[in-house]
């Protein structure tokens, strides 16, 4: 409509200039005021000495006289006045707020800790840990947003227009940013303020270490340990902190992973090109993420957070030793739109998987060797991923995950199988929605989250050809539904809110085709949750020492009930199969207060309890007339605490960074197999007690604009039995090292990039008793990688790895021995257009 008024004002002579142009006629907009003037669509009309008559000049167009140039000045001055005095007016009763979200521009990953201000004003606010940040009660007018970090500048200038009781939502993306001093370039940045000690990898960093899987991801991360059971088609399982595997909950876009039946993760199953980030809990979290993180979480994230415009490709292929073959293939974004970001990938790997190998178990002088046999695999993936903004404040997330594998069963090096194997297929599908609120009377800013999960597992175990008793044809399906809501909120300034339920279903059936007998038939767990967890940080920058402290409580209430479809007993000794009920409440508080600036400090602290829920097996395992389960099981449990000192330091050559983290966990009813006198049957019970004491190291060093990377990691761990009166009292938990040392130097550049790991690992007690071990090892890892750029936006990469260059013997299972060195090629062709 101004357009079409700024047209017939030229018609009759005038010239606007762009703007409005204002003879003795004065344009007012229809049941509007004057300050609403330039920000609304209303129809115009034109007043004349009080009176509507539309367009009508009191001009012959050629000429004024001095009476009507006065008029004119002193209509430009009334009107001048009339706005300024009206203007305050509705600025006084705007309730109009801005939302935004801090990204990454390169991975499109929420930036925390940025400091956002509307230019000229005071009004300021910081992004929170999921990179949000919001204003309120903002004026109506034009304002231009600014942000200020040491770490990452704009990528462009953003301006927003403000009216009346319309909410803005924008989305600032960030570029790392580099300061030059003296020929040097050094990148800084801040220490995020966790309570919790907790490590986000993000797909930036998970590239920078040229990871082939998600187990060197977790390698380069004190505290975790990798349990490997061989090359090609071995599983990987992680400790935390000494825990056992089970103890770690794994999730892959809030979806558990590990089986309902044993409870352990195999890391193997996720790809790591379908990664974009993994946040590691060291330590219990079930206040945060329920049962089953009794020692800790690996919260795997595939889905984006935000829209990315970018297209991507990837062609990899790779050789490897034992005629292992990977094909890679992932895009992202092949089809650009505003409003879309999706990712697509497929791999497959195959393995002969067959080594030499030699271990002893000390101090026996007996060294098992030859060649590991059955270890072959094939696994297949595909996978894909969307983010859709259908409306500006709501966003739709998806992903999908099919697997498909088949895996030799080796069996341990004293027993070999050359038969068996296992097939072990699933699907997972996940999808979010989460829409947030403009201001409103309870909260300055909200959001609502929506999430249905769906997976399903299914393995198969066969072996026909050994003799008739070792014999074994099984399956097992697990079918999973999980449901969550939340509601996020702030009720004051630098406040944030977390409340929720989550409901998740379990339907785990085991069929034994050899003896049905043994079946443990349809088991169903329904677990229903409650949870509230909030975030208070304080401004202490009136403080020398500190600017800002932290505050976190949550608390968590989950009911779940596991039930036997088949109640009745097969043997005579068997215990009626009954549910088994559990409700447990999971609290949590931590405490963090850091400063910020070219000296960065960070001190943390944090408390909790968390617990486990018996695994399906233990409670109604019937495989063979051997072994029962118990129906009586309780949860195993876990008080933990942590102290950590944090540090960074940004000068103008290098950046250093380093610190100490202290844990104590004690843990109690943990399940034990033990045997029945009577009937020398074997029984899950609750006895375990166990006390795990230690502390993490860590120390890296910057060189040369983040060229060169050396960094240092140490874990000492003393985990220990305190059952009261058992004959291993007092004696270290078997397969925990007592220390776990690395070093890694890493150079990086536009054509070239290299890297070599050291890891030290101390003695792992075989026996409860202590009396057998498997001696330290040190395992030595090489990577050169070469890059040339090809047409325009094409590059090509090759690289040349070898792990384990000292050609070292060692186990990390009992009797389930590690390939010696092992090389691998690989080349890559990529593009990356904008």
């Amino acid at each position: 409509m101004r357009s079409d008024y700024f047209k017939e004002i030229e018609s009759l002579g005038l010239e606007t200039h762009g703007k409005l142009w204002v003879p003795p006629i004065t344009v007012i907009p229809a049941k509007f005021s004057r300050a609403e003037l330039f920000s609304s669509s209303a129809n115009y009309i034109v007043q004349n000495g009080g009176t509507t008559k539309g367009f009508r000049p009191t001009h012959d167009g050629k000429k004024f006289n001095k009476q009507r140039v006065t008029r004119i000045i002193l209509t430009i001055l009334l009107l001048i006045v009339t706005l300024s005095v009206s203007t305050p007016c509705v600025v006084a009763q705007s309730i109009t707020n801005i939302t935004g979200i801090v990204t990454d521009a390169e991975n499109g990953t929420p930036i925390p800790d940025i400091e956002v201000q509307l230019s000229g004003t005071s009004y300021k606010s910081i992004s929170d840990n999921s990179g949000r940040f919001s204003f309120q009660n903002i004026p109506v007018g034009e304002y231009a947003i600014e942000t200020h970090s040491l770490a990452y500048k704009q990528a462009g200038e953003i301006t927003v227009q403000i009216v009346t009781d319309i909410p803005c939502h924008v989305i600032i993306r960030m570029f790392r940013q580099y300061h030059l001093i003296s020929g040097v370039t050094v990148s800084s940045g801040n220490l995020s303020l966790n309570s919790q000690a907790v490590v986000v990898v993000s797909r930036q960093r998970i590239q920078e270490l040229h990871a082939r899987d998600l187990s060197d991801v977790l390698d380069d991360v004190e505290g975790i340990q990798i349990e490997r059971t061989g090359s090609g088609g071995g599983e990987a399982r992680v400790r935390i902190r000494g825990s056992n595997p089970e103890h770690v909950l794994v999730l892959v876009d809030g979806q558990k992973i590990n089986p309902s039946g044993t409870g352990v993760a195999n890391l193997n199953t996720v790809p790591i090109e379908m990664i974009e980030r993994v946040e590691i809990y060291k330590g219990g979290s079930s206040a945060e993420f329920g049962p089953d993180a009794l020692a800790g979480v690996i919260n795997i994230i595939t889905q984006q957070s935000v829209i990315t415009n970018r297209t991507n490709a990837e062609l990899e292929r790779v050789h490897s030793s034992w005629h292992s073959r990977k094909t890679c293939l992932s895009l992202i974004n092949p089809a650009h739109r505003t409003e879309l970001s999706t990712r697509l990938s497929y791999s497959s790997n195959s393995s002969d998987g067959d080594f030499d190998f030699a271990y002893r178990v000390e101090p026996a002088d007996t060294i098992v060797c030859g060649t590991r046999i059955n270890n072959q695999s094939t696994r297949n993936n595909y996978f894909g991923s969307a983010v859709f903004l259908p409306w500006e404040q709501t966003r739709i997330r998806f992903s999908g995950q099919v697997f498909e594998s088949r895996n030799g069963l080796p069996d341990k090096a004293r027993e070999q199988n050359t038969n068996a194997f296992k097939e072990d297929d699933r699907v997972l599908m996940n999808l979010s929605l989460d829409h947030e609120f403009s201001q409103n009377a309870f909260s300055q800013n909200s959001r609502i989250d929506f999430q249905i999960g769906l997976s399903r597992f299914e393995q198969y175990f066969w072996d026909r050809l050994s003799r008739p008793s070792n014999q074994f044809e099984s399956r097992s399906i697990d079918n999973v539904l999980d449901l969550r809501t939340s509601l996020s909120c702030s009720f004051w300034k630098r406040n944030s809110v977390k409340a929720g339920f989550e409901f998740e279903r379990n339907k785990l059936e085991h069929i034994d085709y050899i003896k049905p007998r043994l079946s443990t038939g349809v088991t169903r767990r329904e677990t229903l949750s409650a949870f509230v967890r909030d975030n208070q940080s304080v401004d202490l920058s009136f403080m020398s020492l500190f600017d800002r402290a932290s505050l976190d409580l949550a608390v968590r209430y989950d009911k779940s009930t596991t039930t036997p479809e088949d109640t009745i007993p097969t043997f005579p000794w068997e215990q009626p199969r009954r549910s088994n009920s559990v409700e447990k409440l999971s609290p949590g508080i931590g405490v963090a207060i850091s400063r910020s600036g070219e000296f960065s400090l960070a001190i943390r602290g944090s408390w909790g309890k968390s617990f486990r829920l018996p695994s399906i097996n233990a409670l109604f395992w019937k495989g063979d007339i051997r072994s029962q389960g118990n129906p009586d099981l309780r949860p195993e449990l876990s008080e933990h605490s942590e102290f950590g000192v944090e540090f960074q330091h940004n000068h103008s050559r290098y950046t250093l960074a380093g610190g100490v983290i202290w844990f104590w966990k004690d843990a109690t009813d943990l399940v034990v197999w033990v045997q029945s006198g009577g009937t020398g049957v074997w029984k899950p019970i609750n006895l375990g007690m166990a006390r795990t004491t230690g502390h993490e190291d860590f120390l890296s060093l910057e060189l040369f604009d983040k060229k060169l990377e050396l960094a240092y990691r140490n874990t000492i761990t003393d985990a220990k039995n305190k059952v009261p009166g058992h004959n291993s009292y007092d004696k270290y938990l078997t397969y925990v090292p007592h220390y776990i040392s690395s070093f890694t130097a890493r150079y990086n550049t536009k054509r070239f990039y290299g890297s070599y790991s050291t890891r030290l690992v101390a003695r792992r007690y075989a026996l409860e008793s202590n009396e057998k071990w498997y001696d330290s090892y040190r395992i030595g890892d090489l990577t050169i990688g070469i890059r040339t750029g090809l047409h325009r936006n094409w590059q090509l990469e090759f690289e040349c790895r070898i792990n384990n260059v000292h050609n070292e013997d060692y186990v990390l299972i009992a009797h389930y021995p590690m390939p010696r060195r092992e090389q691998s090629i690989g080349i890559k062709l990529l593009y990356g257009g904008s």
